[in-house]
C-alpha cells in the first residue's frame, strides 16, 4: 500500500476557500462609508442680506471628517418667505433659492434650517426694508389760520408698506414746520405752525425721504384777527374846515355767530387856521387863530361780512376831546388856551380784505361839547372822511 502525503490536498483546499471568500466580499463605493461617518453641514448666503421680495442663493456644503465633500439628501426649511430646491451642484455642494418675505412687520431676519443624513445647520439672513417709496402725512382736520401749533404725523414706508427709518425732510409754503421727532420704526412727529389770516386759504406741505417725496394741500379756514390796528388819513369837514386830518385806532375782536364784535380805541388830530381882522378904535388889526382838536374815543363795534372778502363795520362810542387854540393879534404876543370837552362819535366803515391788510374807507361824525374858550365857543359837529388800511396785529 502506497502512502501519499496530505500537504498537497490541504493546499488545494485552502486555495479554493480563498477564491470563494473573494467572490463573497462586497465592493465598497468611494462614498459608502458616509452613512456611518459623521458629516459637517455648512450654510452661506449670497448676498448676505435681503430686502422684501429679494431672491438670495443659499449654498449648503456637506463634508466628512476628512474634509472631502459627501453627497446626501438635503432638506431646507425657512420660517418666512419661500425656498426652492435644493439642487446638487457638485460633490457635497447644494444650492437653494430663498425668497425673502414682502411683509416684515417687526422682523429683522429670517431663519433657514438645513438637514442631511443626521447633520443639521441653521443660519439667519438679515432683512431690511427697501428704499422709501411712500410718505403719508396725517394732519388734524379743520385747521384754522390762527397762528397756532398743530401736530403732524409722518409715516415713511417702502414699496411693500414696511416702515423705513429714513428721516423725512419737511417744508411748508406759508406756515412753519419744526424738525421731525422719531416715534418708532418709520414714524415721526413734527409741529406745524399755521399762518395768521383773516380769510380762508391753503398751505402746501412737502415731505421727502430718500427717493420718495409727497406734496399735500392743507386747507385753512379763516380766523379773524383778535387785535387790529388801523392808520388813516383824510379830511375834516365842518367846524372851520376843510382841513387835513390824521388818525389811528386799535381794536380787539371776538366772533359772535355771523358777526364780529369789538372794542375800538381811536384817536384823531386835525388843525384849522382862521385868519381875520380884529377891529380896534383907530384901525383893523390882523387876527390869526390856530385851533387844534384831538378827540379820544372808545367805541363798541359790530362787523359783518359782505361777499367773500368785504366787510362793513358800524361803531358807536364816546370819550373826550382836547381843544387848544393859539391867537395872535398883529404883533402882539401869542395867546394860547386849551380845554377838555366831552365827545361822541359814530362811524361806518367799508373794507376789502387782501393779503397785506384790509383797505377801507370810513365816514365818522363827531359831536364835540363846548370847550368854553375865549376863541372857541359852542358845540361842534365835524365830519371826518378818511381812508386807511386795517392790519392784523394778532
Amino acid at each position: 500500500m502506497r502512502i501519499v502525503s496530505g500537504w498537497p490536498i490541504v493546499a488545494l483546499a485552502l486555495a479554493a476557500s480563498g477564491v470563494r471568500a473573494q467572490e463573497q466580499a462586497p465592493v465598497r463605493e468611494p462614498g459608502a462609508e458616509a452613512g456611518a461617518a459623521p458629516l459637517e453641514l455648512e450654510l452661506s448666503f449670497e448676498p448676505r442680506e435681503a430686502r422684501p421680495g429679494d431672491e438670495v442663493l443659499l449654498t449648503a456644503r456637506l463634508r466628512g471628517t476628512d474634509g472631502r465633500g459627501r453627497d446626501a439628501a438635503v432638506t431646507v426649511e425657512v420660517d418666512a418667505g419661500d425656498a426652492k430646491g435644493p439642487l446638487r451642484v457638485s460633490q457635497g455642494v447644494y444650492t437653494c433659492r430663498i425668497t425673502a418675505p414682502t411683509t416684515l412687520g417687526t422682523r429683522t431676519s429670517m431663519v433657514v434650517v438645513a438637514t442631511a443624513a443626521g447633520a443639521a445647520a441653521s443660519a439667519a439672513l438679515p432683512l431690511r426694508p427697501g428704499p422709501a417709496r411712500a410718505i403719508a402725512l396725517d394732519v388734524p382736520e379743520g385747521l384754522g389760520a390762527d397762528g397756532g401749533r398743530h401736530p403732524i404725523w409722518i409715516a415713511v414706508t417702502d414699496a411693500h408698506g414696511n416702515p423705513v427709518a429714513d428721516e423725512p425732510r419737511l417744508a411748508a409754503a406759508r406756515g412753519g414746520i419744526g424738525e421731525p421727532v422719531p416715534l418708532g420704526a418709520g414714524r415721526w412727529l413734527a409741529e406745524y405752525r399755521a399762518p395768521r389770516s383773516a380769510w380762508a386759504g391753503e398751505d402746501v406741505l412737502r415731505a421727502s425721504a430718500g427717493p420718495a417725496s409727497v406734496s399735500r394741500p392743507l386747507p385753512l379756514r379763516a380766523v379773524p384777527a383778535v387785535l387790529t390796528v388801523s392808520p388813516r388819513a383824510g379830511v375834516i369837514l365842518g367846524g372851520g374846515g376843510p382841513a387835513l386830518a390824521l388818525g389811528a385806532d386799535a381794536a380787539a375782536w371776538r366772533g359772535a355767530g355771523r358777526l364780529e364784535l369789538g372794542v375800538v380805541a381811536a384817536v384823531a388830530w386835525w388843525g384849522i387856521r382862521e385868519d381875520g381882522v380884529a377891529w380896534a378904535p383907530r384901525a383893523g388889526l390882523d387876527l390869526r387863530v390856530d385851533r387844534t382838536t384831538i378827540p379820544l374815543t372808545v367805541s363798541l363795534a359790530a362787523r359783518a361780512g359782505l361777499g367773500a372778502r368785504g366787510t362793513a363795520t358800524l361803531a358807536l362810542g364816546g370819550g373826550a376831546a382836547r381843544v387848544s387854540s393859539r391867537t395872535r393879534v398883529a404883533d402882539q404876543p401869542e395867546l394860547g388856551e386849551a380845554a377838555w370837552t366831552p365827545a361822541a362819535s359814530a362811524a361806518l366803515e367799508l373794507a376789502f380784505r387782501t393779503r397785506i391788510g384790509a383797505p377801507f374807507a370810513e365816514v365818522r361824525g363827531y359831536w364835540l361839547g363846548d370847550p368854553g374858550l375865549d376863541t372857541v365857543r359852542g358845540a361842534g359837529w365835524p365830519v371826518l372822511l378818511s381812508a386807511g388800511v386795517r392790519l392784523d396785529a394778532y
